[in-house]
């Protein structure tokens, strides 16, 4: 089921999404920052992240620190990974592919970490259904504080392979970026962390409870946040909790940078 539900979002973004805004995931998240990215460089290549996408392909999420991009790969189709500062790419599918002509299996649920340009060809029969996380070169942002939140806690910046969880399924781990598949069952929990800036994708529907009341140090009221399976959000560093409220297990795709 959440096969089919992620991948039916997914073909809705890319017939009507080409160019989906920061926020498209769940009105309840903070509002995209208003800064001044680096610009990509113009893609002489159609099929180069980071320029104009191939019809078989999505952009997903377009901001000044990252770009997540789908792509359901045909058979023989390469893509290349050249504009950005590091790459993460997450196989929502088994795909037989080359890496820089190297033969490669990927896993679906795996994922694969590169920081030099590197083309990707799908050497399989069937469409390699892929998303690409592109890293630009800006600075990432301070810690989200935000005044009506009074969070006080003293938790400092927990790197994603530090939560203490077994929820957290770490895909990658180096001095870039952490990758992890989150799944809660309903009534589970992430303990209370500051977590680094991130892109999350929706790899099913969700209703989660973030809490930033008492355990915090601080008194506000809780957070009640919904999201369909395929929805994508940027989200900056800060301190909260994470509590699975509804009633079917959620899971989540998590891509956390780091500086």
């Amino acid at each position: 089921m959440r096969t089919l539900a992620f991948s039916l979002a997914l073909c809705t973004l890319a017939l009507g999404c080409q160019d989906a805004p920061d926020d498209a995931a769940v009105a309840d998240r903070p509002a995209p920052l208003v800064t001044e990215p680096v610009q990509p460089p113009e893609a002489a290549d159609p099929e180069t992240l980071g320029g104009d996408l191939p019809s078989y392909a999505a952009r997903l999420l377009s901001g000044p620190y990252v770009e997540a991009s789908y792509f359901a790969l045909p058979p023989g189709a390469s893509v290349a990974m050249q504009n950005g500062e590091n790459w993460v790419i997450y196989a929502y599918s088994d795909a037989s592919v080359t890496v820089d002509d190297a033969p490669t299996e990927w896993a679906a649920g795996s994922a694969a970490f590169y920081d030099a340009p590197t083309r990707i060809t799908n050497a399989g029969d069937a469409d390699a259904q892929l998303l690409f996380f592109e890293r630009w070169a800006n600075p990432l942002p301070d810690r989200r504080e935000d005044p009506d939140e009074d969070i006080r806690f003293p938790y400092e910046l927990t790197q994603i392979d530090r939560i203490d969880s077994p929820a957290v399924d770490v895909l990658v781990s180096n001095d870039d970026v952490g990758v992890a598949l989150v799944t809660l069952a309903p009534g589970e929990s992430l303990p209370p962390h500051s977590a680094f800036s991130r892109v999350v994708v929706a790899l099913s529907e969700f209703e989660e409870e973030r809490s930033q009341g008492d355990e915090f140090g601080g008194d506000s009221p809780d957070v009640r946040v919904q999201g369909e399976a395929g929805s994508v959000s940027w989200e900056t560093a800060r301190n909260y909790a994470v509590e699975n409220i509804g009633t079917a297990p959620s899971e989540t795709l998590v891509v956390a940078y780091y500086e």
